[in-house]
């Protein structure tokens, strides 16, 4: 027998009541449209993600409801050389990096959008440091931007990839040679750098390491940087801050 007219409308008010909880529904809560922000200048959003390749998924980012919404485009695993850019629709990009140029895995890149009311310069390497602390290929990859308000730093934004299955003696070197300028320890083999001690910083990325199963990495981050690390329950996806 066929449900009538009545038992249609109340299931209907029924499941408005119980609103299905989805992964989209929180990420509208946690990052609005840029229209419905009501603190439209004071908070740049950034979203990271490990895009397989972003030539195979230019569209796929370009067309999803959520990836399109940031300031920030926080990219790992882009395998995108320099020859090779890509761009994306209403995004800039910043900065990029991918040390084995011809390597199928790897690369990071930071996107900003064109309405962002923030300025994004991108963070050279230090030719100083990377010939004091250089690491080995294979490692992964780090690129660095400086968000900015007018002439006012509000953050450095740092997108990373860690290859799979790398040794953390070796990693550590990467954070080494690309943070250097963001702590002290570096001043004992190069006394006249400049540091940066009081900036925030944001590290994003895919290390391919469960955080919970590898506590050496906030450990170093946080005893040579003063970053606390936090997975958020993800495993590969990483935050220092």
């Amino acid at each position: 027998m066929a449900p009538g007219v009545r038992e249609v409308r109340d299931e209907y008010l029924r499941l408005e009541r119980q609103e299905l909880p989805t992964l989209e529904t929180k990420a509208t809560r946690f990052m609005p449209y840029r229209r419905d922000r009501e603190d439209k200048q004071q908070t740049p959003f950034a979203i990271s993600h490990n895009v397989h390749s972003l030539h195979a998924h230019t569209e796929d980012i370009e067309t999803d409801d959520v990836l399109t919404r940031p300031d920030y485009l926080v990219l790992n695993e882009t395998r995108m050389d320099s020859d090779s850019l890509v761009s994306l629709n209403n995004y800039d990009l910043v900065h990029h990096k991918k040390r084995e140029s011809g390597r199928t895995a790897g690369g990071v890149a930071i996107y900003r959008h064109i309405d962002c009311l923030t300025n994004a310069v991108a963070i050279p390497d230090v030719p100083n440091i990377e010939k004091l602390v250089r690491a080995e290929m294979g490692v992964g990859d780090v690129c660095l931007v400086s968000v900015n308000r007018g002439d006012r730093p509000v953050c450095v934004l740092r997108s990373v990839y860690v290859h799979p299955n790398v040794p953390f003696s070796k990693v550590k070197f990467l954070f080494f040679s690309a943070l250097a300028t963001y702590s002290t320890w570096i001043l004992g083999l190069i006394p006249d750098l400049d540091v940066d001690l009081e900036v925030p910083t944001v590290l994003l990325g895919d290390f391919n390491v469960d955080m919970k199963d590898h506590s050496e990495y906030a450990e170093f981050m946080e005893k040579q940087f003063w970053r606390k690390a936090s997975s958020h329950g993800i495993a590969n996806d990483v935050r220092m801050y």
